[in-house]
């Protein structure tokens, strides 16, 4: 009697070696193809991002020209106004300004205002520091030196300037960047300064001063 073979018994559901090469170098492909393309991508990237790292430094080395006539340090997008022309020892409000001061703060928030607004408010945001010296808790002269920045602010906001299309924030740093170490309250005066500082607007800084609470939270 003769024995009926199954039909199934003669199929292999293993891949040839000549699939599983095939397959290997399609996998090697399609990988080799999405690295091309990644790398493309992140060389344009860059490329963008130098590019904007260049306007931006070349618009802030225009900056002290723009700010001519203003007697004020500035230096690399950084305004310092010295402290004789703002905040006496332990000062931190409006009518402590003298008039010649708050002429001067009108005066360089209108031109600083007009900088920005002329290059483009996209790229910057601006950075009120307040600053105090050495005399006092390192806490209280953080807060003093937050509400100064913050008195620089309303002040701007009260002779009607507006912000709408970039961020201004101030901060406080105390006695963090002191430029005379030791000596009298007088002697101590530089320390007692603002800084105005134009930043690309990168919320990485932002949420940097307000984790090292130099930045009231939200």
């Amino acid at each position: 009697m003769k024995r009926h073979r199954s039909s199934h018994s003669g199929l292999n559901f293993w891949p040839s070696f000549t699939d599983a090469i095939t397959a290997i170098f399609i996998c090697v492909t399609f990988f080799l193809v999405v690295m091309v393309i990644k790398n493309y991508v992140d060389l344009s990237r860059l490329r963008t991002l130098e590019e904007l790292v260049g306007k931006i430094e070349k618009d802030l080395d225009e900056l002290e020209e723009f700010m001519g006539g203003e007697d004020v340090v500035v230096e690399e997008g950084t305004i310092v106004m010295r402290s004789d022309i703002l905040f006496s020892f332990d000062e931190s409000d409006l009518d402590d300004i003298p008039v010649e001061g708050q002429n001067r703060l009108r005066r360089i928030g209108q031109k600083l205002k007009q900088f920005i607004e002329k290059k483009d408010s996209k790229l910057f945001s601006i950075v009120v520091e307040g600053h105090t010296d050495s005399y006092g808790e390192k806490e209280y002269n953080r807060s003093l030196s937050l509400k100064r920045a913050q008195t620089v602010v309303d002040y701007w906001d009260q002779v009607g300037f507006t912000w709408e299309n970039f961020a201004i924030v101030p901060v406080g740093l105390g006695e963090r960047e002191l430029v005379v170490l030791t000596g009298t309250k007088a002697e101590q005066s530089p320390n007692r300064r603002i800084v105005i500082r134009l930043v690309p607007k990168f919320s990485q800084l932002i949420q940097s001063l307000k984790e090292q609470n130099i930045l009231l939270r939200d």
